[in-house]
């Protein structure tokens, strides 16, 4: 048993894997955009960041590349821009690995609405007592997919903002009538 445990081991470490990637926008004091990928072998990877197509080296961190439970490694850039920036400017995560015939770029998305706007997510987190931002934080500005998966990751994200918009009507009715 121990030998067919090592064989596999060894068969699937000696194999290159690419990332599966994600950016995730962080509201905070210092508002920041992840990009964080996971999943690969070989370690080295390269990650950087482009604003409107040209290469940004100020404002980014880039953390150590750590081991995963399975022998595959992830990686994650910090890059700190003002909201307003990710309005007016594009962002794109860029991540070069040797699994990857090409380099792999997704875009960082500024999306939340106000107080006061109609956007039915937001009213549903100030009945439950949540800011919008703490909800879209981990979820709503998430981007993920695997490279060479085409519009795959895409379709899923779109999936999620149906199932949770879905969900929050719910709960927007069941409130309703609550009220009553």
């Amino acid at each position: 048993m121990k030998t067919l445990l090592f064989f596999t081991c060894s068969l699937h470490l000696s194999s290159a894997d690419p990332p599966t990637a994600s950016v995730i926008q962080k509201h905070s004091p210092s508002p920041e955009v992840v990009c964080h990928a996971t999943g690969f072998f070989p370690k080295e990877v390269m990650i950087s960041w482009r604003k409107d197509g040209e290469d940004v080296n100020e404002d980014v961190e880039l953390r150590e590349t750590l081991p995963n439970q399975d022998g595959s490694f992830q990686k994650r850039s910090i890059l700190k821009v003002p909201a307003e920036d990710l309005q007016k400017h594009t962002y794109t995560c860029v991540i070069q690995h040797s699994s990857l015939k090409e380099e792999w770029r997704t875009d960082a998305y500024h999306r939340w609405c106000s107080r006061g706007s109609r956007c039915s997510r937001c009213r549903c987190c100030w009945n439950y007592g949540l800011e919008e931002e703490e909800l879209t934080s981990d979820l709503f500005h998430l981007n993920s997919e695997r490279p060479g998966d085409g519009d795959k990751g895409r379709t899923h994200t779109h999936f999620l903002y149906f199932f949770l918009s879905f969900i929050t009507l719910r709960m927007m009715a069941t409130l309703e009538v609550d009220q009553f």
